[in-house]
């Protein structure tokens, strides 16, 4: 019940209600003996990094991507065949890095380029996944490779991307 109220909370966009709610599902979990689900930390770090970027919080960015990256680790192991959450999850955390990048500071160049490299990890990560999963002409390899190449294109770094450049 729950995971369900802050499904509906962070649909419209009232992210802070939405974190409570999923905290609350764990805590209820947790009191019970049943075991945190991928899912439910995914949730949770999703819902911190609207609140983080909604209110210009870039530690919080940084803290929240690194929960979804932990709950891409843990789905990785868990959910070995679930392909499209992965990419799915993997494209978001891209972003999410990409945006926390382009708010460092001047003098954080060393955090941009970390967070840069984190959202090519996973667009190349994902990339990968839909080369060996659904093959190079599959709308979705596509997308993915456009959004890896645009990526790589805005740090300078544009090399040949399989499956845009062939």
């Amino acid at each position: 019940v729950y995971r369900n109220l802050g499904c509906v909370y962070k649909d419209l966009q009232e992210y802070r209600q939405a974190l409570g709610y999923f905290r609350r599902c764990v805590e209820v979990k947790k009191a019970n003996g049943c075991p945190v689900h991928w899912l439910d930390q995914w949730d949770i770090a999703n819902a911190s990094w609207h609140l983080a970027e909604s209110s210009g919080q870039r530690f919080d960015m940084q803290t929240s991507l690194e929960l979804m990256l932990k709950s891409i680790r843990l789905h990785r192991v868990v959910e070995r065949e679930d392909c499209m959450a992965r990419i799915s999850m993997l494209r978001r955390a891209s972003k999410c890095a990409a945006i926390a990048a382009k708010s460092a500071l001047p003098l954080q160049l060393f955090g941009e380029r970390q967070l840069c490299g984190k959202a090519e990890a996973c667009l190349r990560e994902a990339h990968g996944i839909c080369l060996r999963e659904f093959g190079a002409e599959e709308p979705l390899t596509l997308a993915v490779a456009e959004e890896l190449a645009t990526l790589l294109d805005q740090q300078g770094l544009r090399t040949r991307v399989k499956g845009i450049d062939d």
